[in-house]
């Protein structure tokens, strides 16, 4: 299961005729097993980091449960998202990616979204209400983790050219941490160790990919 934490990223519906083609293109990337046309649907977003290279989710209804695929498309190239940083990489290389102190949080949200951590998913956390199991967890376990839970923050950085620090806590397995992470012009991103924060079963991800 895929948890999109960039805030604001609202998917949107294309127009029957706009689906058909685009999914057209995209099954390509999907040989030999595309994704049947009766039962997919399409809807799509912009990215504040990049120019025209859009995201697109791929819902086949067909299946229980219901399986989406991500990819990145630019006009005749598409990148599948498969949860490594390779294919981000070479879209941010083709859009080209463009980075700034108003856009690197969102940068990070979705590339953390869409890439593991050790064999894991990850998860950018930046109020109780972000967490995927908010709803099922008692007064006082939200009230705790409000307390535990540190603010994002941003800044250039002071040792690589055109490369940004955040300081953010994220869900990884079963513990929540916080994490520094650097962010350099091409895209790639390196991260402190971890510093634990709390541990709780219910904060458990789902790891199937979905």
């Amino acid at each position: 299961m895929t948890i999109l934490s960039a805030r604001n990223l609202q998917m949107r519906p294309l127009e029957p005729d706009t689906a058909r083609a685009v999914l057209r293109q995209i099954n390509r990337q999907f040989e030999p097993r595309p994704l049947p046309r009766a039962t997919t649907t399409l809807t799509w977003a912009p990215l504040p980091f990049y120019a025209d290279m859009l995201l697109y989710a791929c819902r086949d209804s067909a299946t229980i449960p219901a399986i989406t695929k991500y990819v990145l498309r630019r006009r005749h190239q598409v990148f599948v998202l498969d949860y490594t940083a390779a294919p981000i990489l070479a879209a941010n290389a083709a859009a080209p990616l463009q980075l700034d102190i108003k856009t690197v949080a969102d940068y990070a949200r979705f590339f953390t979204s869409f890439v593991w951590h050790k064999n894991q998913p990850q998860f950018l956390v930046e109020r109780v209400e972000d967490i995927p199991a908010a709803a099922d967890l008692s007064d006082e376990k939200k009230m705790i983790l409000g307390q535990v839970l540190r603010p994002l923050r941003v800044h250039a950085s002071a040792d690589f050219e055109n490369a940004f620090e955040i300081y953010a806590c994220f869900i990884s397995g079963r513990e929540l941490v916080s994490r520094r992470l650097l962010i350099l012009e091409d895209g790639q991103m390196r991260c402190s160790p971890d510093q634990r924060l709390m541990e709780d079963a219910s904060l458990m991800m789902e790891t199937g990919m979905r």
